[in-house]
């Protein structure tokens, strides 16, 4: 063990808050704006909170998705014995084989990929899959890590609107 070649990656709270933070002018205009509304009973401010809720629910449920999928999600890379772990909790869940690996999809929003500052919130969240020769595949989103490389594999870039889990 003491020679392995190891990576652990697991999911962080740290990166879910670093999601959140790249959307945080669409949370503040969206609570100003439901403030006001609720506090003066103006109608035609319901309309900017219905506008806001339609912005930025895609994200929430994209992030409850992402929770889900991560929450106490462990992969553990080990390239001296050529496998890879997913463990939940802290059961063993599946192994691969790196040697196995088809491809590897990276799933990107369009703020990722165009580096724009303010974008819509449902850009800012991308996956991962790891397709398998066996048919098998591995999903991770940005709240376990933005990066897992490996050496050989063919690497594909999606860009999506929305990048829900399929």
């Amino acid at each position: 063990m003491g020679d392995d070649f190891m990576l652990e990656f697991e999911y962080s709270s740290k990166n879910s808050w670093k999601i959140i933070n790249e959307y945080k002018v669409f949370i503040l205009l969206g609570l100003v704006f439901l403030l006001y509304f609720l506090y003066t009973g103006d109608e035609r401010w319901q309309f900017l909170v219905i506008g806001e809720l339609l912005i930025f629910l895609p994200a929430v449920l994209l992030h409850i998705q992402y929770f889900f999928n991560d929450k106490g999600k462990k992969i553990v890379v080990n390239y001296s014995k050529d496998r890879i772990q997913v463990f939940k909790k802290v059961s063993l869940l599946e192994e691969f084989k790196i040697s196995q690996i088809l491809e590897i999809i990276r799933f990107k929003g369009r703020a990722d990929e165009y580096m724009v500052g303010y974008t819509l919130s449902m850009s800012c969240y991308n996956y991962t899959k790891i397709k398998f020769q066996d048919g098998r595949h591995l999903v991770f989103t940005d709240l376990i890590s933005r990066k897992i490389s490996f050496k050989n594999p063919p690497k594909k870039v999606r860009i999506r609107f929305l990048n829900f889990i399929w």
